[in-house]
């Protein structure tokens, strides 16, 4: 009894698969600046405002390849006082606030958009 696989095409099918692979760390790194690009948003909003500087200061920036939110006010830790409150102003919880605010719901559909455009790039 003879067996054979036939194995032609499997070059294309490792191909694919690297760039399944590579096509899954973009997907990740794009899911993760979506859902920091909406926490910023909602950060700035909720920021309370007297000159601008902290709700300007609410970024997205990256840091280790990793989607991060950031509050800087340059030259003064005005936004660790705000988000955490002194022994003279209660707390203003902004940026907790914000993530707090993104629903499990909203994230799973920013994550299903990703896959989705992931995949029609992929040609899938």
């Amino acid at each position: 009894m003879d067996t054979r696989i036939d194995v032609r095409g499997a070059d294309r099918v490792v191909y694919d698969l690297r760039g399944l692979t590579v096509g899954t760390k973009a997907m990740q790194v794009n899911i993760e600046s979506r859902l920091a690009a909406k926490v910023a948003a909602e950060a700035r909003r909720r920021a309370p405002v007297r000159t601008g500087r902290l709700r300007s200061g609410i970024t997205v920036g990256a840091v280790g390849g990793k989607a991060v939110v950031r509050s800087v006010v340059p030259g003064r830790p005005y936004n660790v006082f705000q988000e955490e409150g002194t022994s003279r102003n209660r707390a203003r919880r902004f940026m907790a606030g914000a993530v707090e605010a993104l629903s499990d719901r909203e994230a799973e559909r920013i994550a299903q958009q990703a896959v989705d455009g992931s995949l029609r790039a992929a040609g899938f």
